[in-house]
């Protein structure tokens, strides 16, 4: 029976699929296993055990925060605790209602409900420790209150007796003594009975302060004793009100001690709440200890079925591995027998086209295969056969060629020749051409050197025309300022003039009216001497008036001077400055011709600027032209140059060529086809 190759392939690998498919369906069941163990694990057993860790944690923060509310003395704080508590059961209901799904119909349900029990006889107490705690904190404001409220009036008591025992009457000694001894011995009993309010709130013992409220109360008896006593001696003593005002005092301070919701009903019912809030605390503790107790024999359980769960699921992975291994096993030794067969068949006959294809590589194709099978096999040994025919034609095809392109490899060797010696004396005259041509673009870089030099002296000429002429406006600016600043210190001076004149005449009615008053001092001294010593008053002042006519008289004959000298000096200036306006109008006209000189003379040198743009430009293009010229010279040469370096290649190529030839028959002469 004739089997082909890739039957024996296809059944070898049927065989191992078979195997694989065995392999693969065990291998889906032990994952299958696994996977129905690890839901148990994760939709379960994990979920219940974080949520029991969960409970316990909201637990523990609650049995903190139940510890801190004794310590707590401030309402704000207090009630953020009870927020926080509260925040904290209302997370643990959460916990509780999932864990109470989870735990529907199993053992450790009981164990939950008896949790839940213990946990809500823990929040009980909880919520009467902070109703407790509340009450204590504010009996603790209100005993705070009573007891500011007490020490004034019992102060201002003891300063009404203190000024009680500072009276003084030497009329009523005996009367004052007697009220200031009994002032003193109150304000003893007054002094004992504060120091002893100040230590009851201090007290945390509640048979303590009832008994220092018995103490109290026998002080506040003693004291209204003698305040009878002190009442009696004020009637026969007007102390002005002070008995009266001590007497009000102490009655409002012994009704904050022994009245209706006295001080120390107050702290007394202040430490039953603390007692309470005690008894609460004690309770709670043992609750949570409880609850704690529970909850961790709940998480110990749960550990046990999730640690069982996990044992499942790794035994479920040690079986698969164990069935995995022994398949893998037999499939690995069924393919190894099953590619053993198979290559075996397939090594015998392509050995024997190797040996055939070997005596073909080394010339010899004289040798044909012997065709004994319909497989691929004999398929392959009848091509090979065929190619042998087939390269003996084409080897004695090969050799006639080679013949004929020997031939004309030899002609086309002598062409090349030929076009290499044209294109040699085509080089020489392409290399003089180049050389007049570089003469030639030496000459015009020298052109346009020059030009491009004068140009910029052109350019340098033309700004230095620009900026003198710049300068020669701002000169005649400055020039024609000049002028205006000359007219107007002109006119200043001009009325400088008038008004020292105008003062001339003001000191001449100042000078006329010194003499008059000169003349009148002469008369009434003279009247005052005729006066005698009635006058002689009078005399002293004309001669004071006289004596101030003369310096005013002096005065104005200086000043008469100083203006006589300040208007021939302005006449001077007046005279100068117009001197200056004359140059300055002189300067501004040549300023004026030298400005037409200079605008002259920059249109010549802008004009010349242009020229020798002009020229430049020019030289520029001459320059391009000649270096235009010489690389299309130099391209020309390189083109020739390497025309003659391709015949040159070329004629190395053919010698090439009729080589391969020769060669290509002497190969073609190694073929053995007969």
């Amino acid at each position: 029976m004739n089997v082909k190759v890739a039957h024996k392939i296809i059944l070898g690998f049927t065989v191992i699929l078979l195997l694989l498919i065995v392999s693969s369906v065990s291998s889906i069941g032990i994952l299958a296993n696994i996977e129905e163990a690890t839901e148990q694990v994760d939709s379960q057993a994990i979920p219940i055990q974080q949520l029991s860790n969960s409970i316990q944690i909201e637990l523990l923060k609650q049995a903190k925060q139940a510890s801190q509310i004794d310590g707590i003395q401030d309402l704000a704080l207090l009630e953020q605790l009870k927020i926080a508590f509260e925040q904290g059961g209302q997370q643990l209901a959460v916990h509780r209602t999932k864990l109470t799904k989870l735990l529907k119909g199993q053992p450790m349900e009981k164990q939950l409900k008896l949790f839940l029990s213990q946990y809500e006889s823990f929040v009980i107490d909880v919520q009467q420790m902070l109703d407790n705690k509340v009450g204590v904190i504010e009996k603790g404001a209100e005993l705070a209150s009573i007891e500011d409220e007490l020490n004034l009036y019992l102060d201002e008591a003891g300063a009404l007796l203190v000024d009680l025992t500072y009276l003084e009457d030497p009329d009523e000694q005996a009367t004052i003594d007697r009220i200031a001894g009994a002032a003193g011995q109150i304000e003893g009993y007054l002094i004992n009975v504060t120091d002893a309010t100040k230590s009851v709130n201090q007290i945390n013992d509640l048979a303590e302060v009832q008994d220092s409220e018995a103490v109290i109360n026998q002080s506040l008896g003693t004291i209204e004793q003698q305040t009878v006593y002190l009442v009696n001696l004020g009637q026969d003593y007007n102390t002005d009100g002070v008995i009266e005002q001590f007497v009000e005092e102490f009655n409002k301070s012994k009704n904050l001690l022994s009245g209706d919701n006295n001080y120390f009903a107050v702290k007394i019912s202040q430490l039953e709440l603390q007692k309470a809030l005690n008894i609460s605390l004690v309770s709670s503790e043992k609750n949570i200890s409880q609850s704690i107790e529970i909850i961790d024999g709940l998480l110990s359980q749960v550990d046990d079925n999730l640690q069982r769960l996990q044992q499942d699921v790794f035994d479920d992975v040690d079986r698969g591995q164990m069935l995995t291994s022994i398949i893998m096993i037999v499939l690995i030794a069924a393919s190894i027998t099953i590619a053993f067969l198979t290559i075996r068949s397939m090594i015998e006959p392509l050995n024997k086209i190797n040996n055939v294809l070997s005596s073909i590589a080394q010339g010899d194709l004289s040798h044909q295969l012997d065709v004994n099978s319909r497989d691929e096999y004999g398929q392959l040994s009848t091509n090979v056969n065929s190619v042998v025919s087939h390269l003996k034609v084409l080897i004695d095809e090969i050799g006639q060629n080679a013949n004929a392109l020997n031939v004309a490899a030899n002609r086309s060797e002598e062409e090349i020749q030929s076009v290499a010696q044209s294109l040699d004396t085509q080089q020489d005259t392409v290399n003089g051409v180049t050389n007049i041509t570089q003469a030639l673009s030496l000459n015009a870089d020298e052109v346009l050197a020059k030009s491009t030099d004068a140009e910029s002296q052109m350019t340098e000429a033309l700004d230095r025309s620009n900026e003198l002429e710049q300068r020669a406006n701002s000169t005649a600016s400055k020039i024609s300022d000049l002028s205006e600043l000359l007219d107007a210190t002109a006119g200043r001076m001009s009325a400088l003039d008038k008004e020292a004149t105008n003062i001339s005449s003001i000191l001449e009615t100042i000078q006329s009216i010194a003499d008059q008053t000169n003349l009148l001092a002469l008369n009434a001294a003279i009247e005052a001497a005729r006066a005698g010593e009635a006058g002689r008053g009078f005399s002293v002042v004309a001669d004071e008036v006289r004596m101030l006519a003369s310096r005013t008289q002096e005065s104005t004959a200086e000043i008469n001077a100083m203006i006589d000298s300040l208007q021939s000096q302005t006449g001077s200036v007046v005279a100068e400055i117009e001197q200056g306006k004359d140059g300055a109008k002189l300067c501004q006209t040549d300023t004026e011709r030298l400005l037409e000189t200079l605008t002259t003379i920059s249109q010549a040198i802008e004009q010349m600027h242009m020229m020798s743009s002009d020229i430049s430009s020019a030289a520029e293009q001459q320059n391009s032209l000649s270096n235009e010229i010489n690389q299309s010279i130099a391209l020309v040469s390189d083109i020739s140059q390497q025309s003659s370096e391709k015949s040159s290649s070329t004629l190395g190529y053919s010698h090439e060529v009729a080589t391969l030839a020769k060669q290509l028959e002497q190969s073609v002469d190694a073929f053995k086809v007969k």
